[in-house]
């Protein structure tokens, strides 16, 4: 069977193709679907009736050219007469019809193709989409805007003509808007520079004396005056052997008061040493010892405080310091094994300051909490953990909403200050329904939205920290180094991270140190008795 007529495919192809959009950001714009009516006969001119399947074809040429589209279809004809809607099984490509000459063809079942295409044509009122005139109540929306062949808006919908004329005269000044909630306390600056010094104050008067100092040693006695008079005292000296005794002269007055002697410290019965250090407690100690140590055995004591009453400058309550790579500047344990204890515990009375502050990274092998009052139960507290990942990452989020199609987030300046230029990624989410969206341009100062409609969404944007965009996750350990011989380590953390250090050979399956991988990794264990926190031991604990 061989088919025949397609002049009434003709006409339905040039009335469909008059309302074709040429781009989909057109507002308004119809489906790209087209629909297609045609007559089909066999080669003795009799209407086709039942199952028959063809396929259209699109091509750039009315005789040879290149194949834009095409698309089966199998229906049911009707007197010869079927009725489809192209583009409903294969959508058209981007740009099939962008204004260039384009031709259909058809072909039913196994027949050849037939001869000839017809070209596609527009139909009389889609001329005026040619131009923005006569477009009364319409919004155009345009990728870009020229007048008299000058660009005047770019792509990114921003003037670019003359800007002569833009700027009205100013308004009235509107009333001023409610007073908004106070700032938080800014942080306080750093200390000025020492002012220069200030001449000398007047003498003030003598001070009272102070106490009289020790009796220094009789002088030697005087030569015998010629009138018998007293003689002069001698200066202080060193106790010679005693002479031959001299003639008797009159008795020679004291000595003057040698220097009051330095202060010193007596503890019972040993001089301690005097005191020439400006420190408040000096301690040293021998490896694995302990400089200064202090104990409380008051429910709510203190065993060692730090207090610096300085009114300006860089005190300090407690400083710690360290020399070597091992080391740390300050250790805290807590000795419990069980309740709300804490190792080091740091607290601030100024909303402005830190607990804890580290200069330089702040590393743990738990998990980061914030801790917030219970709303409604004074006996319970709510913890969050930290989200934690293998980058150092930053992030902005907040909604939105599509106007002709587009978006424009602007990104805040305390992110783009402290973000990386390089690994943004935005995530968009449509609300109310689905809705198409895609991200037509994302940096540090503008993120541009293009999608369909006039849909609100929500926007998450990420980003890498500035100056770590080279973190590497995995480092040398240092942090689960067990200490003790024969001990067991790591009560403080959850069975399963426990069983971690089992199964990579740190810890024996009784959770002491394995000593094979102590030795092999340069590990020194000491024995229990030689450890700092005996004590710990000796109460039945574990390290």
């Amino acid at each position: 069977m061989r088919a025949r007529g397609f002049a009434s495919a003709v006409l339905g192809l040039a009335l469909a193709l008059g309302g074709l959009p040429s781009s989909p950001d057109a507002q308004g714009a119809p489906p790209t679907l087209l629909h297609l009516q045609a007559r089909l006969s066999d080669g003795a001119g009799t209407p086709l009736s039942g199952a028959v399947s063809f396929e259209v074809r699109l091509y750039d040429d009315a005789v040879a050219g290149t194949l834009l589209w095409s698309e089966p279809h199998a229906t049911t004809a009707v007197n010869g007469l079927v009725d489809v809607v192209l583009g409903s099984v294969v959508g058209f490509p981007a740009g099939a019809f962008d204004g260039s000459d384009r031709y259909f063809a058809f072909q039913v079942g196994a027949d050849p193709e037939m001869t000839p295409r017809v070209r596609v044509v527009s139909v009389p009122f889609a001329f005026s989409a040619l131009s923005a005139e006569d477009v009364p109540g319409k919004d155009i929306t345009p990728r870009t805007v020229t007048a008299n062949g000058i660009p005047v808006i770019d792509s990114n919908g921003q003037w670019i003509g003359d800007p002569t004329g833009l700027i009205g005269p100013p308004g009235v000044t509107g009333p001023a808007g409610p007073t908004g909630p106070p700032g938080q306390p800014g942080i306080p600056g750093a200390p000025g520079p020492a002012g220069p010094t200030g001449p000398d104050g007047a003498d003030g008067d003598d001070g009272p004396p102070g106490p009289p100092g020790p009796t220094g040693p009789t002088g030697p006695t005087g030569a015998d005056g010629a009138d018998g008079q007293d003689g002069a005292p001698g200066p202080p000296g060193a106790v010679g052997p005693t002479g031959p005794p001299g003639p008797t002269g009159a008795d020679g007055d004291d000595g003057a008061a040698g220097p009051p002697g330095p202060n010193v410290i007596d503890s019972g019965t040993t001089i301690v040493g005097t005191i020439t250090f400006p420190e408040g407690v000096f301690g040293e100690a021998p490896p694995l010892g302990f400089g200064v140590e202090g104990h409380s055995g008051a429910g709510l004591g203190t065993a060692v405080l730090g207090v610096a009453d300085g009114g300006s400058g860089p005190t300090f309550g407690v400083s710690g310091q360290t020399t070597s790579p091992l080391g740390r500047g300050v250790h805290g344990v807590s000795l419990f094994g069980s309740g709300a204890t804490n190792g080091v515990r740091g607290e601030v009375l100024s909303p402005a300051g830190f607990g804890v502050f580290s200069v330089g990274d702040f590393g743990g092998t738990g998990a980061k909490y914030f801790v917030q009052p219970h709303p409604l139960d004074p006996a319970q507290e709510i913890r969050f953990v930290s989200l934690e990942g293998n980058e150092s990452g930053t992030y902005f989020r907040g909604t939105t909403k599509l106007a002709g199609g587009y978006a424009r987030i602007e990104v805040p300046e305390e992110f783009r200050l402290v973000t990386e230029a390089q690994g943004l990624t935005v995530q968009v989410t449509p609300i109310g329904a689905p809705a198409a969206l895609w991200i037509e341009k994302r940096d540090l100062d503008e993120i541009i939205v293009r999608g369909t409609g006039e849909v609100e969404f929500d926007y998450f944007v990420n980003g890498v920290r500035r100056g770590f965009a080279g973190l590497q996750p995995f480092q040398p350990n240092q942090a689960f180094v067990p200490l003790v011989r024969g001990v067991a380590y790591g009560s403080q953390y959850p069975p399963a991270l426990r069983q971690i250090l089992v199964d990579n050979g740190i810890l024996n399956s009784d959770f002491t140190p394995n000593e094979e991988t102590a030795a092999a990794l340069g590990w020194t264990l000491v024995e229990p008795e030689a450890s700092p926190l005996q004590r710990v031991l000796d109460a039945g604990g574990e390290r």
